[in-house]
């Protein structure tokens, strides 16, 4: 939690007090860019990670009816999302067999990569060769195809690449399959404004998990350091799961929204409160609702 006064130090820092200064001469130029600020404790459900990395397939599994591909080989940080949505039917039960629940919505994989995919929304998406589906926003059962369209960022943390793809569920009701059911498109017209589009988000695609892992295959190495760390859930139940470190998570957010993504409480450290560590140029603020929505417009701009 952010302390009153360290949020007051932060906003004064931020804010601007008369005439911008030109830079210093010896002063780098920081480009403008997106700058993205979240609360971690309100975005991130730890007790939800899962490591997926070293997993193989040796059942099917079915989630809102339809098969459900695990993504092996990747990391899952678990996002916040019980307390964002109406009810909880649509993610079916917290523990449970390989069998879906009922009411609950099918699993889909979201890679945002412009040379892969030509974007998330547009006028015209093109798959497969000669198919044009139409506006919207795309996504897939397949956890390979996803993959494909990954984006990819180096991390300041260890210096290590990695492929970022959302995990998410989708309302049947509003989702239209083709390819032989490989793309699924939650249909979006031209001439939507910004909070109609950001309703029909709402209520067709929710992410509720962010995969990251290693372009190339280094089973033998661990691809980041890891932290134990215990939950009491909801029946009672602890829970000890193996954390990777948050603030790759946080440049990953950044890969996909095509921007700078910081937290309050990264801000609110002694390393954040250095004015030459806070971001430049205008704030939005990022939340589970708007992920998606902020997703589509840093592809559509970048």
């Amino acid at each position: 939690q952010v302390s009153r006064s360290c949020f007051d130090c932060i906003k004064s820092i931020l804010e601007p007090r008369g005439r911008a200064a030109s830079p210093a001469l010896d002063e780098p130029v920081v480009d403008i860019q997106k700058n993205l600020i979240m609360d971690e404790d309100e975005f991130f459900a730890p007790e939800y990670d899962y490591d997926f990395k070293n997993l193989t397939e040796t059942e099917t599994y079915w989630r809102g009816g339809e098969k459900y591909e695990r993504p092996c080989g990747w990391y899952r940080f678990g996002l916040k999302v019980l307390d964002k949505y109406p009810g909880t039917t649509w993610l079916g039960t917290t523990y449970r067999s390989i069998q879906s629940s009922p009411g609950e919505w099918p699993v889909s994989y979201h890679g945002t990569s412009k040379t892969g995919a030509g974007g998330i929304i547009g006028d015209h998406y093109q798959p497969g060769p000669g198919q044009v589906y139409g506006r919207g926003i795309y996504s897939t059962p397949d956890i390979n195809e996803a993959n494909k369209y990954a984006k990819t960022f180096t991390s300041s943390k260890n210096g290590k690449t990695y492929k970022v793809v959302l995990q998410n569920r989708i309302d049947p009701e509003y989702r239209k399959k083709y390819f032989n059911d490989l793309y699924w498109l939650v249909p979006i017209p031209k001439g939507t404004s910004e909070d109609e589009e950001q309703e029909m988000v709402e209520r067709a695609i929710r992410p509720y998990g962010l995969l990251l892992k290693e372009p190339e295959d280094r089973s033998s190495e661990p691809s980041v350091s890891f932290q134990k760390r215990s939950f009491i859930t909801s029946v009672g139940r602890e829970l000890t799961v193996n954390m990777v470190d948050r603030s790759i998570a946080l440049e990953a957010l950044g890969a996909l929204c095509t921007g700078n993504v910081t937290s309050v409480q990264q801000q609110a450290s002694p390393a954040g409160l250095s004015r030459r560590n806070l971001q430049v140029g205008p704030r939005q603020n990022l939340s589970i609702k708007l992920l998606i929505p902020t997703v589509i417009d840093g592809d559509e701009h970048s």
